[in-house]
């Protein structure tokens, strides 16, 4: 009786030690919490070289397009990366798709369709971890549904967030 009292004393106090481990572990490793939110939004113009952190790109020409039930946009540019490439939220992640948008201010923001390199080829992962120190010519293809476009309540942009430390600055072209 005295033994089954004790395995219960020793199995309640070994709970509580692992709980206590765990709270004081959860508390060290979320204490400073990474905020990766906009801070800034610069605008920028067609044919205008950007030199961001980490990054130099040029969008030589945007072309809209409308539908009955989309709108489309086209982008032409030309991009370099002349640093460490974190997009995505992952460190070393050279697709910088995760990070483009079709912008519709207070409706959705659409990423990349896909992504066309200067030869027309479909690019993917494996070809921008290759290519991306080097200047290279893309096309991006983005589509909105046509009832959000018509929502918009300003202008539609094409979004580019650079990561910046522990932020993102937003580079946007209007597109109207």
């Amino acid at each position: 009786m005295k033994s089954r009292k004790i395995k219960c004393s020793l199995t309640v106090l070994c709970i509580i030690i692992v709980g206590l481990i765990g709270y004081f572990r959860y508390q060290q490793i979320n204490a400073h919490p990474v905020e990766r939110g906009v801070t800034q939004e610069r605008f920028f113009k067609q044919n205008e070289l950007v030199r961001a952190h980490a990054v130099e790109f040029v969008v030589h020409h945007a072309k809209l397009t409308q539908t009955k039930n989309e709108v489309s946009a086209q982008i032409n540019l030309t991009l370099k990366q002349t640093g460490t490439a974190n997009y995505g939220q992952k460190h070393y992640d050279p697709d910088f798709r995760d990070n483009m948008y079709l912008n519709v201010p207070y409706g959705i923001s659409n990423p990349c369709v896909y992504l066309l390199n200067q030869n027309g080829k479909r690019v993917g992962y494996n070809y921008l971890q290759k290519h991306l120190q080097e200047k290279q010519q893309y096309t991006l293809y983005f589509s909105v549904p046509r009832e959000t476009y018509d929502q918009r309540s300003a202008k539609m942009r094409f979004s580019f967030l650079i990561p910046v430390q522990d932020h993102y600055v937003k580079y946007s072209l209007l597109l109207e």
